[in-house]
């Protein structure tokens, strides 16, 4: 989860994206439809994901932490949700391994962002 976080971090506040909206699409491959979890869920998962990494990064030693790898995301005294970014749109597509056609959930993002 922390190259995530680090990679979501780089798109939000290096000067080099500034100015434009990265769209990402995380594709959730169901192979298992009775024990899968929906896209809803996996990003609930994630978000308090990056909540426990903000606490913990927090808490780092300013000693042993290199001043330029510090990246908040989201609002400070807020818990994180991928909406609060502002250049990086994170969407959840799910598709199954099992069916044919699984791949048609990821064609509106496609054509949303084309």
């Amino acid at each position: 989860m922390d190259p995530f976080k680090q990679y979501i971090g780089t798109i939000e506040y290096d000067a080099n994206f500034y100015g434009i909206v990265v769209a990402i699409a995380a594709v959730l491959i169901t192979m298992d439809h009775a024990v899968s979890k929906s896209a809803k869920v996996i990003q609930s998962q994630l978000e308090r994901e990056v909540n426990t990494l903000r606490v913990t990064q927090a808490g780092r030693l300013e000693s042993i932490s290199a001043s330029g790898d510090k990246v908040f995301l989201g609002h400070k005294g807020k818990d994180f949700q991928f909406s609060d970014l502002k250049s990086v749109k994170v969407d959840f597509v799910e598709c199954s391994a099992l069916e044919d056609g699984s791949t048609d959930s990821l064609k509106p993002w496609l054509m949303k962002i084309a």
